[in-house]
This record gives structure tokens, sequence and C-alpha cells, in this order.
């Protein structure tokens, strides 16, 4: 699911966790290792919280494109799978979400637009062996899609994509609905950490606890 780098295995002093758009560090952000790390970061790469000097180091680096933006924090603790099962059961769209197989695979990778992303499992054969997820289809269409971003022993995280003229019609409810009660058959904890507003608005009403706010960053492209 990504990669683990240090300026010394036997005994660090940096460390990077990069998987696909994502960037955590740790440790001493003023190594030679640390300098490369940080000019290896794309445009729109996500820069999460990382420990002390990190921030400040990537800012020397790349100036004013270093950008901050807020994300929201939930909890899947108090989730009811008996109520996200009354959301799918009561939506008109149940009948139009579909498991992710091979054919949808090849089709969503071609749609940059759905934001389907599964360069983190290597190959869509991995995506379809560890990971898992849905679309609605409407009139032999793609209009939405959810699926597992990551996945561990434990848990996975979610990413949600509705095409425009589906959003605010319960689309999104009644994916992330199915979604769920996937993950609560597969014992797996379905990690929820939300960009905007309407993603706060979907989690709220699937029952996920909101936790709070950090900031998170990004590079603008030049």
């Amino acid at each position: 699911m990504g990669s683990v780098q240090s300026d010394d295995p036997g005994n660090p002093k940096s460390i990077c966790i990069h998987s696909t758009g994502f960037w955590y560090f740790a440790g001493d952000p003023q190594t030679k290792w640390s300098r490369d790390w940080i000019n290896n970061i794309l445009p729109y790469d996500l820069i999460m919280p990382s420990a002390p000097g990190w921030m400040e180091e990537i800012g020397k680096i790349h100036g004013e494109r270093l950008m901050p933006f807020t994300r929201y924090s939930f909890s899947a603790a108090n989730l009811s799978e008996t109520a996200i099962n009354g959301l799918l059961e009561n939506s008109p769209h149940k009948d139009n979400i579909v498991p992710i197989d091979a054919s949808i695979v090849d089709t969503l990778r071609i749609r940059s637009e759905t934001g389907f992303e599964i360069g983190q499992f290597g190959s869509p054969e991995n995506f379809l062996k560890h990971g898992f997820g849905f679309v609605y289809r409407k009139e032999e269409q793609i209009q939405g899609v959810i699926f597992t971003w990551w996945v561990s022993k434990k848990g996975i995280e979610v990413s949600i994509w509705v095409a425009k003229q589906q959003r605010q019609r319960g689309v999104a409810t009644a994916l992330a609905s199915r979604l769920l009660l996937e993950c609560f058959q597969r014992g797996l904890e379905p990690h929820w950490d939300a960009a905007n507003g309407e993603s706060v608005k979907l989690a709220k009403k699937l029952g996920y606890t909101f936790t709070g706010t950090y900031d998170a960053f990004y590079l603008e492209k030049v």
C-alpha cells in the first residue's frame, strides 16, 4: 500500500511514508534524504500532519506553492449496521449499485474524473484481490463510485465520487451504505476522513461521529 523509507534503517534519523499522493514525515527534516523526499512531492499531493519542523522545511523549499486546507476527522465507533441497512433498503437507487469487477475496473481507470486510483495496490488484479468497491450505474453509464483507497487487516479508507447530475439525490448515501455494509460483513473498520462540507454531511448522515479538524497541505502547480 505504499513505501516506508529512512535515511538509515539501522539508526533512522528521518522517515518518510508515501502512498499514492499522500506523504507523512517524521524525524529530522534537514537530512539529505529529507530534502530529496521533499523535492519529490508533486503538485496536489497531500502532505499530512507530520513531526515538528517538517512543514517549515517544506515551505523553505517550495515557497508560496505550499497551501494549507482543512480536513475533518470522524470515528466509526458508533456506526449502526441496522441503521445503515435501513438507509440502503429505503433508497430508490439500491438496485443500480453493483460491485466493481474486472470490466468495471478497466472502465474506471480511463475516467480520471471519478478519482478512481489503484496505484497503491500495484495492479488491477491486486485491487480485486485485496480491495473492493461499488458503482452506481444508470442507463449503462457509471455515474458514481465508492471504493477502498487503502486496505489493512483491520480497516479500509473510503473514497467516493458521484457525477454532478446525480448529486443531492441520495446516490452518495446509497453507495456509502452499500460499502459500509460490506465492511461490517468482512469485519473491517471503514475510516472516513472528509475534505469538504458535502463529505462531512454524508458522514454524519451515515452515523459517523465528528472528532475534530486538522490542517493538511498540498503544493499548487507551478
